[in-house]
């Protein structure tokens, strides 16, 4: 009868490394695919918001939601999502408002800006996190004078004018508002044609595509 092979500690030790090497090759990969996979469920959530927006607009005479830093709550995008958040009852569906790349801890968050103190869904009320904002500068701001209400039909670029995006707060009045939160350093957006884009960098009022850009300015 033949003897049993048994590993030497040398042979175990070559095995063990040749898998260290392996995992070491292997998890960036699955790590860059996950990333990936979170940014495609962040860009489908957006798409979501922007035809949420549309809706609104039918329903309201073609003007995008004014006042818009309340933009999550029923009786604004919420109706059309199926998804809102409420101070004054349940929420529903509250895993719409969050981005899975978004890994802020709810400590660190401002409330009434990027976190809220709403009712949940199974009772009870608590803060819940906000990853998304909607450009003030187009909807309008009861705060703020500059910020004047739009009716979509007045966008001159609807293709080139930002509506909603991965943001650290819920209402985007500038570039430094929007998170690049993704891979490659990389923000989704939806613009007011309704398409969603990874943005590198945010385009400014100073730049000669800004109007177009934040407003519904700009030439056809």
């Amino acid at each position: 009868m033949k003897p049993k092979q048994i590993f030497t500690l040398i042979e175990l030790l070559i095995v063990i490394a040749i898998i260290a090497i392996l995992a070491g090759m292997l998890l960036p990969a699955l790590n860059k695919a996950r990333q990936k996979s979170q940014q495609i469920s962040c860009a489908s959530q957006l798409r979501q918001m922007g035809l949420a927006v549309q809706g609104y607009a039918g329903d309201n005479g073609d003007w995008l939601p004014y006042d818009g830093k309340n933009w999550y709550a029923p009786d604004k995008l919420g109706k059309y999502l199926n998804a809102y958040l409420n101070t004054s009852g349940p929420s529903r569906n509250v895993k719409m408002f969050v981005c899975l790349s978004d890994v802020i801890p709810l400590a660190q968050r401002s409330a009434n800006s990027s976190k809220f103190f709403v009712g949940l869904p199974t009772g009870g009320y608590d803060y819940l996190p906000l990853s998304y904002g909607i450009n003030t500068v187009l909807v309008g701001d009861t705060g703020n004078s500059w910020y004047t209400p739009h009716k979509i039909v007045q966008v001159k670029r609807p293709t080139m004018t930002l509506l909603m995006g991965d943001a650290s707060q819920r209402d985007i009045s500038n570039g430094n508002i929007v998170i690049f939160r993704h891979i490659k350093f990389q923000a989704n957006t939806v613009f007011v044609d309704g398409h969603v884009n990874a943005l590198t960098t945010v385009i400014s009022w100073s730049n000669g595509s800004g109007q177009a850009f934040w407003e519904a300015g700009g030439t056809k």
